[in-house]
């Protein structure tokens, strides 16, 4: 963007010093610069006010159109990314045999391309049964996390995406309810956080959420991917407890 309003600027002065050398070199017979501006026309000097104007709008327009082409591509880019970390999510959904085993891969797959920048989950098998807190990118906060998970705790995103209904929850960064949650500090450091609901007749419910990396892309087409990807993670978990039920 700036580049193209520099290079409007260094025209509009290049081309009135160019205009002032001419003027120079016409007038320079008569040793008198002084004619320079009394015979330079009203007309001449509208016209060049009018042309630099003009180089100076052409620059504003090229900037504002280059900048939303690097918005596209930025956008664009940011969705092939996570397009790839959902086919490794699913992937990784195919191969596993535990919960344990499906939440650490599922977070890491999410987080190992960088699209976003953290990820993290909670998800139990059977109600009697200590629930599963796996993260990647919260090393920080995942000790104290993790106790309170065990303990039941749900963060207030992951209650607000349970009982909404709704396949995926935005939580900006000046959430009220995010008040005292130990996530808080975290999951938003870059934008909005992202929490998908995980349900199932054969787990207790829970819920998985990622924070992208920078300016979030809080698209119609990101929100359909991360809700279709946690369908096939609370599928893939109902399968699982299902099968660790049968057994």
């Amino acid at each position: 963007d700036h580049r193209a309003m520099l290079l409007a600027i260094f025209v509009t002065l290049f081309s009135w010093g160019m205009w002032a050398l001419l003027d120079f070199y016409f007038y320079y017979e008569t040793n008198d610069i002084s004619t320079v501006f009394r015979d330079l026309r009203a007309r001449e000097v509208y016209s060049r006010i009018a042309i630099s104007g003009g180089i100076l709008i052409a620059g504003m327009l090229i900037s504002r159109v280059s900048n939303r082409l690097r918005m596209a591509e930025e956008r664009g880019r940011h969705l092939m990314t996570i397009l790839q970390s959902m086919r490794d999510v699913n992937q990784h959904i195919i191969r596993s045999l535990d919960l344990g085993d499906l939440a650490s891969g599922v977070c890491s797959k999410l987080v190992e391309r960088r699209g976003y920048e953290r990820a993290w989950m909670i998800l139990s098998a059977r109600p009697d049964e200590v629930p599963i807190f796996t993260e990647s990118g919260l090393p920080e906060v995942a000790r104290k996390v993790r106790a309170a998970a065990q303990s039941g705790w749900l963060p207030p995103c992951g209650k607000e995406a349970l009982a909404s209904g709704s396949p995926i929850i935005v939580t900006p960064e000046s959430h009220q309810e995010c008040r005292g949650c130990p996530l808080a500090a975290i999951c938003r450091e870059g934008g909005s956080t992202m929490t998908a609901p995980l349900r199932g007749p054969n787990c207790v419910p829970g819920c998985v959420a990622v924070s992208p990396a920078g300016l979030a892309f809080e698209e119609g087409q990101e929100l359909a991917l991360l809700g279709e990807v946690a369908g096939d993670i609370a599928h893939a978990a109902n399968s699982i407890a299902a099968e660790s039920e049968r057994r």
